[in-house]
């Protein structure tokens, strides 16, 4: 696996001389690419793809805000220059596509709304599954939870803490008079 550069800017100087490497080897008059965008700056690549004479640019809009001041503005300056350079937009959520979309494809709705794909049906409750894992780790008459997602301000993990604390405080009341709980707090 390559090395992964893990702050941002020297990954985007990195990455867009790479892209036009790219581009220069397999760009064909029938390519199309798709962008997966986090916000407008990423845009770039949108354009260098525009400036190479790619003639279907996807933007699939997969986020709806930025934390930092910083990037806040640089997605602003963005906007102002970037934001007309794909010509199909795809976006999996209306805040999505309202952060990342131009104000007249919001207006006109000329853009494709794909909810992200889950396969529900490997994640269906299967209870031998459940006695297998719990036993495992021993965890037979505990209250258990999980999360999975990665720590990021769209994966609301200040809420997800806050409840988790009241269900901690509920049980604590709830069994305060007796020692046989135990439950798994956190």
């Amino acid at each position: 696996m390559p090395d992964v550069e893990i702050n941002p800017i020297k990954r985007f100087k990195k990455g867009l001389p790479a892209f036009k490497t790219y581009l220069k080897q397999h760009i064909s008059p029938d390519t199309i690419i798709h962008f997966n965008v986090s916000n407008s700056i990423d845009l770039l690549y949108v354009k260098i793809a525009k400036s190479k004479g790619i003639k279907v640019r996807i933007a699939n809009s997969h986020n709806s805000s930025a934390i930092s001041n910083l990037k806040k503005l640089a997605h602003k300056m963005g906007m102002i220059l970037l934001a007309n350079t794909p010509n199909y937009y795809f976006t999996c959520s209306n805040l999505a596509a309202n952060w990342l979309f131009p104000k007249k494809v919001l207006k006109n709705q000329n853009y494709y709304f794909i909810r992200n794909a889950i396969d529900t049906k490997k994640y269906q409750f299967n209870i031998s599954k459940r006695e297998q894992i719990r036993k495992k780790y021993g965890w037979t008459d505990n209250l258990v939870f999980g999360e999975v997602g990665r720590f990021n301000k769209q994966k609301n993990h200040k809420f997800l803490l806050e409840t988790f604390k009241e269900i901690v405080q509920k049980r604590k009341k709830r069994h305060s008079c007796t020692s046989r709980s135990k439950g798994l707090f956190i």
